[in-house]
């Protein structure tokens, strides 16, 4: 309709062979796209998590989810929003470390081997947020504490988690173990397997 403003919707319309009905039903019709909106935050999340899907089994997999659709309106979503150019983005390869967790098991958990724990044998540590300032405030709390007296050896309280986190509340603790005349190899730090624990950083700072 790029012709309306200079010779007039009817003239326009007449020209094309076209009821005003006609076009004011197909000017007020939504998009492919906008009609099938629904669809794109779970066809995007099926691409993801599973990039080696084609039609068949990502039609399967949204009538799973509750979605009734054909494969031909998923061929021409595709196509819409480029989900092939998502399923072609590789994840990362594990890194070294992950892949050592990994085939180590449950062999990993070297308390559970032991049949009784000592005065700062095993510490425990995990990462904690306190919200305060009636929520408009955050901090992350990283307590260490002993196992069997349940002391606090060290923590650290800033205002996000990473390895600085873990590494100043390492270093308080280190302080208080030598102090007691404890020795750091003969000590456990048990905790998850989060990304601040994974890092090189805290895992070679001991």
């Amino acid at each position: 309709m790029e012709f309306r403003g200079e010779y007039g919707l009817n003239l326009v319309l007449r020209v094309l062979g076209l009821s005003k009905s006609t076009w004011y039903y197909g000017s007020r019709k939504p998009s492919y796209e906008k009609r099938h909106s629904y669809l794109r935050k779970p066809l995007f999340e099926i691409a993801k998590r599973y990039p080696e899907y084609g039609v068949p089994r990502t039609v399967s997999e949204l009538r799973a989810r509750g979605y009734g659709v054909n494969h031909k309106v998923l061929e021409r979503l595709n196509a819409i929003w480029d989900l092939s150019v998502i399923k072609r983005v590789r994840r990362p390869k594990p890194t070294s470390i992950q892949r050592l967790l990994k085939a180590a098991g449950p062999r990993i958990n070297l308390v559970a081997s032991l049949a009784e724990i000592l005065d700062f044998e095993v510490l425990y540590t995990d990462i904690t947020e306190i919200i305060y300032q009636q929520g408009h405030g955050k901090a992350k709390l990283m307590p260490i504490i002993d196992h069997r007296s349940k002391r606090a050896v060290g923590y650290a309280v800033p205002e996000r988690a990473d390895t600085e986190l873990a590494l100043a509340a390492w270093e308080k603790a280190k302080t208080t173990l030598k102090r007691i005349g404890r020795k750091l190899d003969q000590t456990i730090i048990h905790h998850d397997q989060d990304g601040v624990y994974r890092g090189h950083g805290w895992l070679y700072n001991r």
